[in-house]
């Protein structure tokens, strides 16, 4: 998974997880990055972006889930957010290839945890129904989501 996504994610993660600001958090990344001016305003985008949208975002993700979730492992749903940000709001990147990148970033999160299969078999049925409903593209279907400014 690229480094700009395993950056916003461990951002994102931090910030639901820890009494911690986001302001905080986003002045010791850039203190400790080594990544590009571009990785940067990427790694911004995501997090932002995510931040700014998370309601309909969660809401969304939930309509998409074959059965009612319980509560998710915060790297799952922080990559599940991101990917559909992404998907939603970041033309750039085709959906085929965000949900690939998503499925490999929780591989690689996931490969510790005691429940790690159960996670990433939950993250790979979310990413498959995020493209899924999504037409040719990335909008979405049915008019459920995320409306596109």
């Amino acid at each position: 998974p690229s480094e700009p996504r395993r950056a916003a994610l461990e951002i994102l993660v931090r910030l639901e997880s820890s009494p911690v600001t986001l302001d905080h958090l986003m002045e010791t990344f850039h203190a400790t990055t080594s990544l590009s001016a571009r990785d940067i305003r990427f790694v911004h985008a995501l997090v932002f972006g995510v931040q700014r949208w998370r309601y309909r975002i969660d809401a969304a993700l939930a309509a998409l889930a074959a059965k009612p979730q319980r509560k998710r492992d915060l790297h799952v749903h922080n990559i599940l957010r991101m990917g559909l940000f992404q998907i939603l709001e970041m033309d750039r990147v085709p959906s085929a290839a965000v949900v690939h990148t998503a499925v490999n970033l929780a591989r690689a999160s996931l490969v510790s945890m005691p429940s790690s299969s159960r996670s990433f078999r939950a993250t790979s049925a979310a990413g498959r129904a995020v493209q899924e409903t999504l037409g040719a593209h990335g909008q979405p279907q049915g008019g459920f989501l995320v409306q596109r400014r």
